[in-house]
């Protein structure tokens, strides 16, 4: 076949070899002028399922052209179970390309990312080369199995376990950091089930995410470890350095001189309402690290005519428990670049942590969210 391939300088069209005993791909000769320009765009250049293939060194001389619209040709190397393709993707001129698929050879090179979910997302932490873009697929439930199930005990008022001293999710993606999501549901208890303080407190450190959480509060003391434990009435009333905050926090018109006792605060049981005020920014919820809302059912969070509202990343917000699924933040009627430093999607947190992205989703309602939209992976 070789002669049917000498000085060649330009190809126009595409290769498929695929099922044949080669061993080598010597027979598409060498050009003399050093490399053949192929002109695959609309062909594609398929080498796959050829078992005794060991030898691609001739493609070293192959320039794959693009289009003037950077539509690249299609290239895959697959399922050559002989063949060391390690080094293919920096091969020749290959380095330029992203259209490269090698995968199910002897050896691979580079990571598919069009490829990536759930189920093999550990596989990808070496990976140095992403082909094919970027693109995240079942990602939204983060695998939602339930760890621990206490459903349908109609008497159950306490939890109760005081030796439960650790929680780790034996699925975790990085078991060295023991990641990932320790999901529970506490559903259909008695109506007087609670949980205590130190219970909650326990689940939220240990990173532990609900799928539904029907429990009250335990009746608590002003203290917790030490620190301060406060039950809201208005801004007006509360205390100073409040470490706990119990009750709906409303932040109305008026209230913008009393904001700053927010600064100290790390938990608070109950929902965020701010309000017709003239805040440019959430600043003094910096160190608010978890919300608890096991009320009705309203918006966690309400945000809603603060025209020069412009800032609102709640930076060390870790998690949301809420009694069931309605995880609503409404944000209406705010200014209209509310938004902008998340580049117009609706979000409360910047982080590429997965688990915390998890944690805190909420689900987005009201004008400056466009209507409906949900945050969250």
């Amino acid at each position: 076949m070789i002669p049917y391939f000498e000085n060649i300088g330009e190809w126009f069209g595409g290769l498929q070899l695929e099922n044949t005993n080669f061993t080598s791909l010597g027979f598409l000769s060498k050009p003399k002028n050093g490399y053949v320009t192929v002109y695959c765009e609309k062909f594609g250049f398929y080498i796959r399922n050829n078992p005794n293939l060991t030898d691609y060194s001739i493609l070293r001389s192959f320039f794959m052209h693009s289009d003037g619209d950077g539509k690249e040709c299609d290239i895959q190397i697959t399922n050559n179970t002989q063949l060391d393709a390690e080094s293919f993707c920096d091969f020749g001129f290959f380095h330029y390309f992203t259209d490269l698929r090698v995968r199910g050879n002897l050896k691979d090179c580079g990571c598919q990312g069009d490829e990536i979910d759930y189920s093999n997302l550990s596989t990808y932490k070496s990976c140095t080369k992403l082909y094919n873009g970027l693109e995240l697929k079942n990602m939204s439930k983060l695998r939602e199995k339930v760890s621990f199930n206490l459903q349908n005990n109609l008497e159950m008022r306490r939890f109760g376990i005081p030796i439960l001293k650790a929680i780790q999710n034996s699925e975790a993606i990085d078991q060295s950091k023991e990641e990932g999501i320790a999901l529970f549901n506490f559903e259909n208890l008695h109506p007087d089930f609670c949980l205590t303080i130190d219970e909650i407190v326990f689940f939220l450190k240990s990173g532990v995410a609900f799928l539904n959480l029907n429990s009250k509060v335990c009746a608590t003391k002003d203290k917790f470890k030490g620190n301060d434990i406060c039950r809201f009435e208005s801004m007006e009333k509360l205390a100073e350095n409040c470490y706990m905050i119990l009750g709906d926090v409303t932040v109305d018109s008026g209230d913008e001189q009393y904001v700053s006792k927010l600064r100290a605060t790390h938990y608070l049981f109950g929902s965020i309402t701010i309000r017709n005020t003239t805040l440019k920014s959430l600043e003094h919820f910096v160190r608010l690290l978890y919300i608890v809302d096991l009320g009705d059912g309203g918006p966690v969070i309400k945000i809603n005519s603060n025209k020069k509202l412009r800032n609102v990343n709640f930076a060390g917000l870790q998690s949301i428990f809420t009694r069931g699924s309605n995880r609503t933040a409404f944000i209406q009627d705010n200014h209209p670049k509310i938004f902008e430093s998340y580049g117009g999607f609706c979000s409360l947190i910047q982080s590429t942590d997965m688990y915390r992205i998890y944690r805190t989703r909420l689900n987005f309602v009201g004008g400056n969210c466009g209507g409906s939209r949900r945050s969250g992976i």
